[in-house]
């Protein structure tokens, strides 16, 4: 798993998701398909913020095609290991 994977994970993990009221990591959970595209959403997000290219372009290899499929199906592998690693740090 790469640490951007991970990082992309804990993120996720503590996601806040614009509904227009602030959700409670306590209270509240998420699929891993809907934290996956909450973290997709934060990012398309700083990416209009700050312009970022670099984000922009890491970006663009984890969205969704109009199938429905990863850009690259390998992200999915790491994003599952990563909510993995998230859910063992948040036991530990």
């Amino acid at each position: 798993m790469t640490s951007t994977a991970a990082a992309l994970a804990a993120l996720a993990y503590t996601a806040v998701i614009d509904t227009g009221a602030i959700m409670s990591a306590s209270t509240e959970t998420l699929t891993v398909e809907q934290a996956y595209r909450a973290m997709l959403a934060f990012l398309e997000h700083e990416v209009e913020l700050t312009e970022s290219s670099d984000l922009a372009d890491l970006l663009a290899g984890y969205r969704f095609d109009s199938a429905g499929r990863m850009s690259d199906p390998a992200v999915w592998d790491e994003w599952l290991e990563a909510v993995a690693r998230a859910r063992a740090d948040k036991a530990g």
